[in-house]
């Protein structure tokens, strides 16, 4: 058989296995089978493609490369044994008893360790009805600037958990004047800055984040909906780059934070799995330090980092019934924050 197929290329003039053409269309065509063709328009897939025989030689001899190693199969089976176990967390009515170590730990903060995104309390009271997030709410005057400032300032504040259901205001005014109220009720004077903004919301400080950005915020809402055609969602990348460009205080991280809550709210398109992989690649933070807990990446590289993102994604994608998948909100973005909470566990617990 392989001699009648070399018969025909021959015939057909089709370039031999060695030419450059005939790597770059291999490439192309696993790429597009494997995951979709909007893994195309990524810049390490051009990359990659220009230079075909050096990249691919190496990603190929690489003894820690995500594709077929020992050490690939085991982070899918301990992916898979970490959204096991947790799992249990999210029927409340039936708690785990005696919980397990890992348990213990998530329970400890679930808006902090929870690696089921949508499921965290936070995020939950940002999406409920009438609040910001909530798709039918997320088009309302106000609502766009709010959700920038749950994201940006009140995540994990004092303020978000003793009034969890305000998540709404619907003009810089609104929020000026509940802000003074609270500052009267509980006599926060001087205090205001800790009450109301936690710097520490995603683990190290982040100093740019202030309660000084609300009023920006507000303002940029106006622009927001000038860029962008209402009715049409934005690319995931797109609306990444315009908050981390436009919104002070939003960096790489809370940028891409921000962006993934509005894919749920409507406004974003969900990233393709090699989007977010690229992603995850350039912020080089949580989800990064999860791939390389679970041996798929170097410690001072992450040259390996989106392919690695990927190819798990789709194995844990497959390991996974469909059950399980819908209850967790199994998705690109809910796999990058699984990443990063399994790097949390992963360092304090083992």
């Amino acid at each position: 058989l392989a001699g009648v197929h070399s018969t025909v290329r021959t015939w057909l003039a089709f370039p031999p296995p060695s030419t450059t053409s005939r790597i770059q269309g291999t490439f192309i065509r696993h790429l597009t089978t494997t995951l979709s063709s909007s893994v195309l328009l990524l810049d390490e897939v051009w990359s990659v493609f220009c230079r075909p025989r050096h990249v691919l030689l190496v990603i190929v001899t690489l003894p820690s490369t995500v594709s077929s190693s020992s050490a690939y199969k085991a982070a899918v089976a301990r992916l898979k044994h970490f959204i096991i176990e947790l799992l249990p967390i999210l029927t409340p009515d039936t708690p785990p008893t005696p919980p397990t170590s890992l348990q213990t730990w998530t329970l400890k903060d679930l808006d902090y360790y929870l690696p089921f995104r949508q499921h965290a309390p936070q995020v939950l009271n940002a999406r409920m009805e009438g609040a910001a997030l909530h798709p039918d709410i997320i088009s309302s005057p106000g609502a766009l600037a709010s959700a920038f400032c749950f994201r940006g300032i009140w995540y994990r504040s004092q303020f978000s958990i003793d009034y969890p259901e305000e998540r709404m205001f619907s003009n810089l005014a609104a929020w000026q004047t509940k802000r003074l109220e609270i500052i009267q009720s509980k006599n926060l004077t001087g205090k205001e800055r800790e009450y109301f903004c936690n710097i520490r919301a995603y683990g190290a400080p982040a100093h740019d984040q202030k309660e000084e950005h609300i009023a920006t915020y507000f303002e940029m809402e106006a622009q927001w909906n000038t860029h962008f055609s209402q009715g049409q969602k934005v690319p995931y990348p797109t609306a990444q780059a315009w908050i981390q460009r436009n919104l002070p205080g939003m960096g790489k991280l809370t940028s891409a934070l921000c962006a993934s809550d509005l894919v749920y709210a409507g406004l974003v398109e969900m990233p393709s799995v090699g989007e977010m992989g690229n992603m995850v690649k350039r912020i080089s933070s949580g989800a990064f330090k999860g791939l390389r807990a679970l041996g798929l990446v170097a410690s001072d590289s992450s040259d390996n980092t989106f392919y690695a993102f990927c190819s798990l994604y789709d194995s844990v994608d497959h390991s996974l019934t469909s059950e399980q998948k819908e209850q967790i909100t199994y998705d690109p973005i809910m796999f990058e924050h699984l990443l990063c909470k399994y790097h949390h566990s992963h360092h304090k617990l083992w």
